[in-house]
């Protein structure tokens, strides 16, 4: 397991040897947005102290992996890092049902709520009946942000 320095440092070698395929770049990209998010976002170190040139930095990865990842990528997937990015605006225009299956639907609702609210965090999406069957905008549990 690499630490988000170790994996940006990777991440500037290759692009100066030239950059690498389209597949290769987005595991290593995710690579880093997950080890940022576990470093800097999942309570391990409070995300306000985080530094703004890794903060950008770790941007610049999510936006590159949209970029290249258009197509292939769940849209989902997409949402939630326009989210993580605080792009809110972008991750709330997209079409919840449009063609998509129920759980990819209740994924992306998930996120939009979150996005909402203003919350960059990740969170854990449980895969099980509880929660398909427990969608938030349904409401049909509590709201955990103040003056919703």
């Amino acid at each position: 397991h690499y630490t988000f320095r170790e994996l940006q440092e990777a991440h500037t070698q290759l692009q100066e040897r030239g950059g690498f395929d389209k597949d290769k770049e987005i595991t290593l990209l995710m690579d880093i947005i997950r080890t940022y998010n576990d470093e800097h976002q999942r309570g391990i170190n409070d995300a306000d102290e985080t530094s703004l040139p890794d903060f950008m930095f770790f941007v610049e990865c999510i936006l590159r992996v949209v970029e290249i990842g258009k197509g292939t990528l769940p849209p989902s997937l997409i949402a939630e890092l326009y989210r993580e990015a605080c792009y809110f605006e972008k991750c709330l225009e997209f079409n919840t049902e449009a063609g998509r299956s129920k759980d990819e639907q209740e994924i992306i609702a998930e996120v939009q709520f979150r996005a909402s609210h203003g919350d960059r965090k990740p969170f854990i999406i449980e895969q099980c009946e509880c929660y398909r069957n427990s969608i938030r905008m349904d409401k049909r549990y509590p709201c955990p942000y103040k003056n919703c």
